[in-house]
């Protein structure tokens, strides 16, 4: 767990360029919505923002239930 993990949401978004998913690799082709991770706070930043798939992200709802 790390220290910004009660600041992190997922916003939908649609890709405007190829994208791989960082959880289980699939492409993400340009027109899809993935899932970006953003920080509630916007005066802190962090470089690597995890885009999730579709699937992925419902995956990951379901166990956060």
């Amino acid at each position: 767990m790390g220290n910004y993990d009660s600041l992190k949401v997922l916003i939908k978004r649609r890709a405007r360029v190829d994208h791989n998913c960082t959880s289980c690799g699939e492409i993400i082709k340009a027109g899809e919505f993935y899932y970006s991770e953003e920080l509630k706070d916007k005066y802190i930043n962090f470089i690597r923002r995890k885009k999730l798939c579709d699937s992925c992200y419902k995956k990951s709802m379901s166990e956060n239930r």
